[in-house]
């Protein structure tokens, strides 16, 4: 029992381990309530920044989306343009055989014109020949035929006199 009195004195009659001890309790109250209302003031803290962050990082996110699609339509447009350069320089490249071909072509048709007015100059020389040939049977003919009328008498005097002028008659 002594000791209990003891310690009951010892809180009853030292006022300041009592003060001490108050002190104590309100500062523990006063830590205990500002750590709950600021874990919670920390929580919506914490809260609002990822929120932040994460309207940032959207936003960023949207953007860089939508330059990948600006480079992508830059990377179309641009091959686009390295095929039609590519098929100007295929196309550059096949028109020197055009162009021997086409001269070839050219050496060909010239050959085959060459011959083709040889052989019409031979054509027409025979032809001419032949026509000529005919022409003199023909006349020859036509002066015997003449001839013939005048011997036998079937032509009148006029012609025979125009006839014997011309010296057709032998």
């Amino acid at each position: 029992m002594s000791e209990r009195v003891k310690s009951q004195r010892c809180r009853v009659l030292n006022p300041e381990k009592i003060r001490e001890t108050a002190v104590w309790k309100e500062i523990y109250e006063k830590a205990d309530s500002a750590v709950s209302v600021d874990i919670v003031e920390c929580v919506d803290a914490l809260k609002n920044a990822i929120c932040r962050e994460l309207s940032d990082l959207s936003s960023k996110l949207e953007a860089e989306a939508t330059k990948y699609k600006n480079l992508q339509e830059a990377l179309k447009l641009k091959e686009a343009e390295l095929k039609q350069i590519y098929d100007i320089d295929a196309a550059a490249s096949s028109l020197p055989a055009l162009i021997e071909a086409h001269r070839m072509k050219r050496e060909e048709f010239e050959v085959a014109e060459a011959k083709w007015a040889s052989d019409f100059v031979t054509k027409k020389l025979d032809i001419e020949v032949h026509f000529a040939q005919e022409a003199a049977d023909v006349e020859k003919k036509r002066n015997v035929s003449w001839k013939n009328m005048i011997i036998t008498g079937n032509m009148n005097v006029s012609v025979r006199k125009l006839y014997s002028k011309m010296n057709c008659l032998d």
